[in-house]
């Protein structure tokens, strides 16, 4: 049976879920280990995925596809920049004040 024009195949739009899951899962798990390899590695693996999405699979997508997929990828950027912010960067104030 022939997919029609309109629809996205599927197939590689869920790899890049899933290598964005991964890399936040990997995210998640250095942070807590307090494990930088472990990060460097989950923003490896992101980086990789936002360019497969914004270079391939968005020339894929139609219409309102390609609008939902960039509207996914941009809650799930800013929600990255909060853990970041939150959890990565933000122990630094805290050490720098017991510095003192």
């Amino acid at each position: 049976m022939a997919s029609d024009a309109t629809q996205p195949d599927g197939d590689g739009h869920t790899y890049s879920i899933v290598w964005l899951l991964f890399g936040i899962l990997l995210l998640f798990f250095g942070t807590l280990k307090k494990d930088k390899m472990v990060r460097l590695a989950s923003l490896v693996i992101m980086i990789l995925t936002v360019g497969k999405v914004f270079l391939y699979d968005a020339s894929e997508l139609k219409e309102l596809f390609r609008v939902f997929s960039f509207f996914c990828l941009g809650m799930s950027l800013l929600g990255l920049s909060w853990f970041y912010t939150r959890f990565v960067f933000g122990n630094r104030d805290v050490v720098e004040e017991r510095k003192k």
